[in-house]
């Protein structure tokens, strides 16, 4: 069944610079499984074990923390192609984060175990396949550091610029998309709805960016790089 997602599979960073033949020998060799899950579910509790990990088929998940107050704070999201679970496959299962469902998903699941030692034969692609898990690792470290630097802005006009500041960085534009909804924007920055909404509306009217939806364009760099600073 999983072949039917070969080029999900192929797009995803796990599998960069990876062949297609060579994948499909990895596939073969892992043996990983589909799960799917609906909208609110907890992708951990579709884990049969210690260790596992996936890619993302379709759909979209978030990584995140509730508080004994039921108060979320999300920590990353993964759309298709994305890897999830990598750092959590080092760790015992009774974990504090959840993987939550955000749109009905599909995944495919590896097992960590079967990643590091292999099936006996050596795949092609197999060392390949190792350094891109070391690498997502790496990826996760920092991209947690960037929420760390967010969190810790003195103000909510603070984080938002930081926050927009790296995603213009990233899409190398002034003009860019985010997937984050108002509402998980907000969680992600530690933040509550209403107040994260008139802090945007409030830089619209003074000129310092246009926002609809999930679309961004900074208008004035400059300024909103002095902001930042204030």
């Amino acid at each position: 069944m999983f072949m039917d997602y070969l080029p999900v599979v192929l797009a995803s960073p796990l599998f960069k610079d990876i062949s297609q033949q060579q994948a499909v020998r990895l596939l073969r060799c892992l043996a990983p499984r589909v799960i799917s899950g609906g909208k609110g579910e907890n992708v951990i509790d579709a884990f049969q074990q210690d260790g596992e990990f996936g890619i993302l088929l379709e759909g979209k998940i978030y990584g995140e923390k509730v508080d004994f107050s039921g108060e979320r704070f999300i920590a990353g999201e993964v759309l298709p192609s994305g890897v999830f679970g990598e750092i959590l496959a080092g760790l015992p299962r009774q974990t504090t984060i959840t993987i939550r469902v955000e749109e009905p998903m599909k995944a495919l699941v590896f097992t960590l175990s079967r990643v590091i030692s292999g099936c006996g034969v050596r795949c092609e692609g197999h060392g390949r396949l190792m350094k891109n898990l070391f690498a997502l690792i790496g990826v996760q470290y920092f991209s947690l550091q960037e929420r760390i630097y967010y969190l810790t802005r003195k103000t909510l006009r603070g984080k938002i610029i930081a926050y927009l500041s790296d995603q213009a960085k990233k899409a190398g534009s002034m003009t860019f998309r985010i997937s984050y909804t108002r509402e998980t924007l907000a969680e992600y920055l530690g933040a509550d709805r209403s107040a994260l909404s008139r802090e945007l509306s409030a830089m619209k009217k003074e000129g310092l960016l246009d926002v609809y939806r999930g679309s961004f364009k900074l208008l004035a760099p400059k300024a909103f790089l002095e902001e930042s600073e204030n």
